[in-house]
């Protein structure tokens, strides 16, 4: 179950976009600056494919124009369920809330269609404390995922439609900005009344 409450008090206000491949290099340099620590270095090459070729949701973190923080959210298929991939909050920056705060940004935007949705996570063992915290339980443990003794939590977490509002509502009263691009192809009704 979601703990809503451990977000509220630790969200920041800042601005989450849509990643651009203009953002490729602050991305990387993002990544690059938990290594070695929180993330191993292996896993660079997946996290760049991701940016060239993701699906769904890859958002940036800004604070004073600068990124700080990427994360994805990835849609697959046609079940009640949705992957959070490659999180990072620049090394500078972390402890201050954007983890947290990118987090509830990703989660406020799952397309859940009015059902119950069950949200998976990877995590190494310096991030899973941050997704245990706020509800997510671990499914099972991938042995040596990073290398020898660098072992991967598999964490699930059951979402409802009223929390993804509910964050949605929070981020927005906490002076989160959210910054979607309109898809091309999805024309925009004009919705002012004469």
């Amino acid at each position: 179950m979601l703990q809503i409450k451990a977000f509220a008090s630790h969200l920041v206000p800042c601005t989450i976009r849509d990643y651009t491949p203009a953002d490729r290099e602050a991305c990387e340099a993002v990544y690059a600056s938990n290594i070695p620590g929180a993330y191993p270095e292996s896993i660079l090459e997946e996290c760049a494919t991701f940016l060239d070729e993701g699906t769904s949701y890859h958002l940036v973190v800004e604070q004073e124009g600068e990124v700080i923080g990427c994360g994805g959210l990835e849609l697959r298929g046609e079940g009640p369920y949705a992957h959070l991939v490659f999180g990072f909050i620049h090394k500078d920056f972390q402890r201050k809330g954007f983890g947290t705060t990118l987090l509830a940004a990703r989660l406020s935007l799952v397309e859940h269609e009015g059902q119950t949705m069950t949200l998976h996570v990877e995590a190494g063992a310096e991030v899973a404390p941050l997704y245990a915290r706020i509800g997510f339980e671990l499914a099972d443990v991938k042995v040596n995922r990073y290398g020898p003794g660098q072992d991967s939590g598999h964490l699930v977490l059951k979402i409802t439609p009223e929390e993804v509002a509910e964050l949605g509502e929070i981020l927005a009263a906490r002076g989160v900005v959210i910054q979607l691009a309109v898809p091309e192809d999805v024309e925009l009704l004009d919705t002012v009344e004469e």
